[in-house]
């Protein structure tokens, strides 16, 4: 009986700790909130309530936590608003597939535990009033090109929870859409030094390179800082941007060996495009100490820097979680037919969906060896949509010893490479004038496809979509 009554006791003190939360969420504002009672699931299934509180909710029998070690999910959907743009033309790439419950296997994002980035249509003193009502700090605010409103990151000084602000700023007339502030990582390894060579036979870009050289693209590589003046890059760079406050340049090793995979070049080394313009946007860095200096709110500044641009192609050596604001970014860049590249990541076959890569007509790009073999690291999927020689890169250093490095990140590199290659070819033509070098994406991607080398299960497959990338090939089929 007295067990009975106990049951009958906890089952009501569950039920009205989710009604506290639920109002607690989404009721007005309240001044000094503080998160006391996270970190309890009594018994509701995480994936039965809103994102926003399935974060405040863990076990009370022993405190065990969910598979997902990182505090929002990302999983959270803000509902769409009406679109006005132009629909791009994404349908055949990297058609997600579903899991057993319906959703996209998708990173879970770990993000920074104190911001929330808010979107507006225009300020009016709207930014203020948000910070006074709900107790938040104004980190930054810009308007964006990209996504047409204004974009704020809101610091949280009293320790609630992200999912908590987000929810009561998404509860705000005024208010477009709140995201977390989500954290990405880049996908290789890299010396400081050049990089040397490495199949370029294999991707044919020596053939290539006989018919176009990248002359007039330009290319924008948001990544870590770049070495301006290393002897191969002189000349490349036509544009910088840095996306992290000015804070101080401690990391060029991986976007200097993306950048000179991509374009450059001098005696001793040609990048796959050497005559491409490179727009750079420092959007990752570490501090002294070692830690990590990255955002979507620098990812999504750096999109919007390079749409201004008006680049042809930018390269994406990063992963991370889905995020809203970045998923309309490049939705919207994709209207306007720019080629956009990612790395497909670099967490092994049972990884679950990086993005950018994963975003429906991004170009996913993974890794191989120099024998066609694919890289053990690289991530697996449906999205992934071309294979690029990305393992074992030839790297030396200052004293002349050469190391190698790999990453799915390199691959990507190439493959961006590439693809300058194949707009300057296009943009040329046959007879040398000058025409429009936006080629459709629906029309390059049936280029790729047709140049492609198969590799793995014939047709497209989930380790190596649809082959290893072939330059001179591709630059044919643009010349067509």
């Amino acid at each position: 009986m007295l067990a009975k009554i106990l049951k009958t006791h906890l089952l009501k003190a569950n039920l009205l700790k989710i009604c506290l939360l639920v109002a607690f969420a989404f009721c007005a504002p309240i001044q000094n909130i503080h998160a006391a009672n996270c970190g309890g699931n009594d018994g509701i299934a995480l994936n039965e309530l809103p994102a926003e509180l399935s974060e405040l909710i863990s076990d009370h029998n022993g405190g065990n936590k969910t598979s997902d070690n990182s505090v929002d999910s990302g999983a959270c959907k803000i509902p769409e608003k009406e679109a006005t743009q132009k629909t791009p033309d994404i349908s055949p790439v990297n058609n997600k597939s579903k899991n057993l419950n319906g959703t996209i296997e998708a990173i879970h994002g770990a993000h920074v535990p104190d911001e929330v980035l808010v979107t507006i249509s225009a300020d009016g003193g709207i930014v203020e009033r948000l910070a006074n009502q709900y107790g938040l700090t104004i980190r930054s605010q810009k308007a964006l090109s990209l996504l047409g409103n204004i974009l704020v990151k809101f610091g949280i000084p009293d320790g609630r929870p992200v999912a908590v602000v987000r929810a009561q700023l998404l509860s705000e007339q005024d208010v477009l859409g709140a995201e977390p502030n989500h954290i990405y990582q880049l996908n290789g390894d890299a010396n400081k030094e050049v990089i040397k060579r490495f199949s370029q036979t294999a991707a044919e870009i020596n053939k290539a390179q006989k018919l176009a050289s990248g002359r007039g693209v330009k290319v924008a590589v948001i990544d870590s800082g770049v070495d301006e003046d290393h002897p191969a890059l002189l000349g490349a760079i036509r544009g910088k941007f840095d996306a992290l406050d000015k804070a101080p340049v401690n990391e060029t090793a991986h976007g200097t060996a993306v950048a000179l995979l991509i374009g450059g070049g001098d005696n001793s080394f040609k990048g796959a495009a050497p005559e491409a313009e490179l727009y750079v946007a420092r959007a990752f860095d570490t501090t002294k100490e070692g830690a990590h200096l990255n955002s979507a709110e620098a990812i999504i500044s750096s999109l919007d820097w390079a749409f201004q641009q008006n680049v042809d192609i930018i390269n994406m050596s990063f992963a991370g979680p889905e995020n809203k604001y970045i998923t309309d970014a490049l939705t919207n860049l994709m209207s306007t037919d720019v080629v956009l590249v990612a790395a497909a990541g670099n967490n092994g076959k049972k990884a679950p969906y990086a993005f950018p890569a994963a975003q429906q007509g991004v170009f996913a790009v993974t890794a191989t060896d120099a024998k066609n073999r694919i890289y053990t690291k690289a991530n697996r999927g449906p999205y992934v949509y071309i294979a690029a020689p990305g393992v074992d890169v030839l790297v030396a250093n200052g004293s002349g010893d050469i190391q190698l490095r790999s990453g799915t990140s390199y691959g990507a590199a190439i493959f961006s490479g590439i693809c300058a290659l194949a707009l300057e070819s296009k943009s040329t033509g046959k007879s040398g004038g000058k025409t429009n070098k936006r080629i459709k994406l629906k029309e390059f991607r049936k280029a790729i496809e047709l140049s492609s080398k198969d590799l793995g299960a014939p047709g497209r497959d989930p380790v190596f979509g649809n082959g290893l990338i072939r330059a001179e090939a591709l630059v044919r089929q643009a010349l067509k």
